[in-house]
């Protein structure tokens, strides 16, 4: 889209999925020009639960608790007792940022975020359902979840050259925002180890405050002198409905009750999502620019398999995703592997969790995709149908990533974060 002004021009550059990328020019003067930019913005995919999270994520047949409904909605069916469960979660995000073909002088950023991960009330029955199942057990269950989190703030200074004049460019970034669900779940048990569930996910600006805003402030220095001055903003409003279609089948190998085997399956609809975009851009030399319009945002199909060996004392699971990116947009399908441990020390009333995980993530990027790795630990302790506690750490890194969002800047960043969840589950 471009936007004409004698003094300004603004043009987009391009849009990937939930990547945006705006570069505007400003024109000084006849003579010289300085580069503005709001750099991008990234979607980080948040999964709910802190026992989950402790296993690296490699929860989708291991699930038996209300964030089953995320991770395979199927496995509500192994609830037994009615429960309400509460998370939260604490992300502390470092980005080491290289622009090789215009320096800043502050590369660090850190920022910081405490957050509602999960609510959710699951009501198990077992009745006569439809006279087709007679002695049906099924579970009910309604969610709140956040699914993406925006979260990014930069402040620094950029060296420009113009017209043999150095120019300081003095950024200040943020972006603050989420992605949530009202989700309807419900899962029901089809045969003795067979069971099937569908949750319904709301994406909702008007419930949820379902969207991220972009803010960036800039001043343009030279010779000690304040030169030009503007203010960006951008909001969205993202709205729209999907599925999450879940299958486990328990006991597909049973080793004289020693262990058994386990696989779980997911899919996530692809759907259309409504966005509500509103961007304005005020300078210092009196150029003002209001743009609001109506987008459709393609989200595309996503699947899941996963296999568990369960026995008394340990778990350990194996999911593996991929998400068809490249139906809509200008980069590659995505793969991510997640694998999990679970040692569970026994009481009479109480049971203790150990737990551990590794995943590798593929996040998508233009023409390409970007590799994070994570590493994670878990504990807690279950009071058994009463209640439970359960904290999980998560550190996950990637370098050189992002390059192919800012290629005309020599643009790569190195990213670690450090993640805390906490969960309550109380048993009724």
């Amino acid at each position: 889209m471009l936007l004409h002004n004698k003094n300004k021009l603004i043009k987009r550059l391009f849009i990937v999925a939930m990547l945006t990328v705006f570069s505007f020019n400003i024109n000084l003067n006849d003579a010289e020009a300085l580069d503005y930019f709001m750099p991008v913005s990234t979607p980080n995919t948040v999964g709910p639960g802190a026992r989950a999270h402790g296993m690296g994520g490699a929860f989708m047949v291991v699930a038996d608790d209300g964030t089953s409904a995320y991770w395979n909605t199927a496995c509500l069916n192994n609830l037994i007792n009615k429960e309400f469960s509460l998370v939260t979660d604490f992300t502390h995000r470092i980005e080491n940022n290289d622009f090789k073909t215009n320096p800043t002088e502050t590369d660090l950023q850190t920022v910081s975020q405490l957050d509602l991960n999960h609510i959710s009330y699951s009501q198990p029955f077992s009745s006569k359902l439809f006279y087709i199942f007679p002695k049906a057990h099924h579970v009910l269950s309604i969610n709140f979840l956040k699914q993406y989190s925006f979260s990014q703030k930069w402040d620094f200074i950029r060296k420009i050259q113009s017209n043999d004049i150095m120019v300081y460019d003095d950024i200040d970034y943020k972006c603050e925002g989420k992605l949530s669900t009202i989700g309807i779940a419900y899962s029901l048990m089809i045969r003795e180890n067979i069971s099937i569930g569908i949750m319904l996910n709301i994406w909702n600006s008007s419930v949820t405050n379902n969207q991220w805003e972009k803010t960036s402030y800039q001043e343009c220095i030279r010779n000690n002198k304040i030169i030009e001055q503007a203010l960006a903003n951008e909001t969205y409003d993202f709205n729209g409905y999907n599925a999450n279609l879940g299958l486990l089948w328990q006991n597909i190998f049973n080793s004289d009750g020693l262990y058994k085997i386990n696989l779980g399956f997911i899919l996530k609809t692809p759907f259309n999502a409504d966005i509500d975009r509103t961007y304005s851009l005020v300078t210092s030399n009196g150029y003002k620019e209001v743009v609001k319009k109506q987008e459709v945002m393609k989200m595309p199909v996503s699947y899941g398999i996963g296999t568990a060996l369960v026995s008394n004392d340990f778990n350990y699971a194996l999911d593996m995703y991929y998400t068809k990116w490249n139906d809509f947009c200008d980069t590659n399908p995505t793969l991510v592997i997640r694998m999990g441990t679970e040692y569970l020390y026994k009481r009479n009333n109480y049971v203790i969790p150990f737990r551990s995980g590794l995943y590798y993530d593929e996040t998508p990027a233009k023409g390409t995709t970007d590799i994070y790795y994570g590493i994670t630990l878990g504990t807690g302790i279950e009071f058994i149908d009463k209640y439970a506690f359960d904290v999980a750490y998560q550190f996950r890194y990637a370098n050189n990533v992002g390059s192919s969002i800012l290629e005309s800047m020599g643009f790569s960043q190195d990213v670690r974060e450090h993640t805390i969840y906490t969960s309550m589950i109380i048993y009724f």
